[in-house]
């Protein structure tokens, strides 16, 4: 037999059908590859707006540390100019009915040292 014959007496081959029995075109597969990166690039969106609204409560937490550390230092500010000498007198004469002592009235005692 001939190569002619051959050819007509093969059957010819089948294209390749889906189940609902369309052909299966070149363009299905790209339609398919498109879904798929948009469904990737739609996810790298939501991780990056994830992350912006992160940093912007990070900025925000960052304000509220700042501001108590001022708080904190204006407290002790507070706390060591409590004990101060104003507050100290201010106190001992409220309290205990002390006065400052009048400089005309003062008398120095000479101590002698033993030798």
């Amino acid at each position: 037999m001939s190569i002619a014959a051959e050819a007509r007496q093969r059957p010819a081959r089948a294209s390749k059908k889906t189940k609902a029995g369309e052909r299966r075109t070149p363009l299905t597969g790209m339609v398919a590859w498109i879904v798929v990166v948009g469904i990737c690039l739609a996810g790298i969106v939501a991780i990056n707006v994830a992350l912006i609204k992160l940093n912007v409560e990070l900025d925000q937490l960052n304000g509220q540390r700042a501001d108590l550390k001022a708080e904190i230092a204006f407290g002790k500010a507070q706390v060591s100019s409590a004990g101060g000498y104003a507050r100290i007198e201010s106190e001992a004469q409220a309290k205990l009915g002390l006065v400052p002592a009048d400089p005309a009235n003062t008398e120095y005692v000479q101590l002698q040292a033993n030798r």
